[in-house]
């Protein structure tokens, strides 16, 4: 249950971050309003809440859980990010939303893998390939093929 609503909030900063983008660049004085100044402090409480929970709940600091204290730092910079994002203008803007969304997509990974430097894979393996192969509608011969491929 608590995973469920960590994975609710997640989308929800998400497609939040995107809207108040959206609105600093065509709308900016709407971002004036009091719920929507107040709203990415709520969604980011819970989303802490409920990790923090998580945590406890799984029991991860037992084991090793730098993964934890990365996306942790990752987050603040996603944050930095974020808010620069919202009160720059032009390219600057877009630069900083860039930031913003590799900061996402760490997190995101991270907390899949579990690893910190999962980008230092020394070579790829099959299984994504493979994956999106037949996700799109390939067929099982490729993955043999793949494999014999990519040992």
């Amino acid at each position: 249950m608590v995973k469920h609503i960590h994975l609710f909030f997640v989308a929800l900063l998400v497609v939040s971050f995107f809207g108040r983008v959206a609105l600093a660049q065509f709308k900016p004085e709407l971002l004036a309003r009091k719920w929507l100044k107040l709203a990415p402090h709520v969604i980011a409480g819970v989303l802490l809440l409920s990790g923090s929970v998580l945590v406890f709940q799984g029991d991860w600091l037992a084991g090793n859980f730098g993964w934890i204290i990365a996306k942790l730092v990752v987050l603040v910079g996603f944050m930095i990010a974020g808010v620069r994002t919202i009160r720059e203008e032009g390219a600057s803007r877009w630069r900083w939303f860039g930031v913003a969304l590799l900061c996402l997509f760490y997190i995101s990974k991270v907390a899949v893998t579990k690893q910190i430097f999962f980008f230092l894979a020394d070579r790829l393996t099959p299984a994504i390939p493979c994956r999106l192969w037949i996700f799109v509608g390939g067929s099982s011969r490729f993955w043999s093929d793949a494999r014999a491929v990519w040992p």
